[in-house]
């Protein structure tokens, strides 16, 4: 990284790969330098250490007031708690100042119940996180991404009420190795979703109950390891199949 960078007064994206951020002036990429950067819209970038974390919460939040695309990556090694599960590091409230952030992804961190307060997220991505708080409360948000959670068995049931996800299009949920069902659907919710991906879910038996209501539902796609009840279900003359097929008979469904 050139040296002076925080002189770029104008700059608005600083894009590479997952940028270490490091308290010294002579490493990588500086937490004063990025606080400096305040008209930048776009970055990506990891935390190796608490101390890391504090200081993005001091010195770098509450300054980029402009961003659009935040990435952040947990990289603090897991903490013993004293049940003797890993638990991971909440991120800062102080992230509300951004009131023009779209897309947001988070890896590796409990999610706050804050976060469903911000009305103009469209695009959230959340991996191997936990925790997972009232998303469908988010207005806005048209894109959801759960990615790697290997201790998630089930989702909360509430992300399926009646309103939930208003203008939600794509739902992937993906790596959830014992995950076993997913929530029901009320009349109601999840009404524009045209998505739906099911990746390397091994023990979902079944596409969630009232999903052939959806009558924006374009494509169901099964990829990876996946149990066969749900293949069952799912193919043609199957349950689910035929359930959907009635209601809505422009759906495709996909195995990959």
């Amino acid at each position: 990284m050139p040296k002076g960078i925080s002189q770029l007064s104008s700059l608005r994206t600083l894009r590479s790969g997952c940028f270490p951020l490091s308290m010294e002036e002579n490493e990588f990429l500086s937490v004063k330098d990025v606080g400096n950067l305040i008209n930048l819209e776009e970055i990506l970038f990891c935390l190796q250490d608490v101390r890391a974390l504090r200081s993005v919460e001091d010195g770098i939040l509450d300054h980029l007031v402009k961003m659009r695309f935040l990435a952040v990556q947990n990289n603090i090694p897991a903490t013993e708690g004293d049940t003797g599960e890993s638990s991971l590091p909440s991120f800062s409230k102080k992230m509300n100042v951004m009131k023009d952030l779209q897309q947001l992804q988070l890896d590796c961190f409990s999610v706050p119940s804050w976060i469903c307060g911000m009305e103009n997220l469209t695009d959230l991505c959340l991996v191997k996180c936990s925790d997972y708080p009232a998303l469908q409360k988010m207005p806005n948000l048209n894109s959801l991404i759960l990615d790697g959670d290997l201790k998630c068995r089930e989702l909360p049931k509430n992300f399926g009420e009646r309103g939930g996800f208003p203008k939600l299009a794509r739902l992937q949920i993906e790596d959830f190795p014992l995950l076993e069902e997913l929530p029901a659907l009320e009349e109601g919710a999840m009404p524009r979703l045209e998505l739906l991906l099911i990746k390397n879910c091994p023990l979902v038996k079944r596409v969630p109950e009232g999903l052939e209501r959806l009558r924006r539902l374009k494509v169901i796609a099964v990829a990876g390891e996946a149990s066969g009840e749900l293949e069952e279900r799912l193919k043609e003359g199957g349950e689910d199949w035929n359930k959907i097929k009635a209601n809505n008979p422009r759906t495709e469904i996909f195995f990959s």
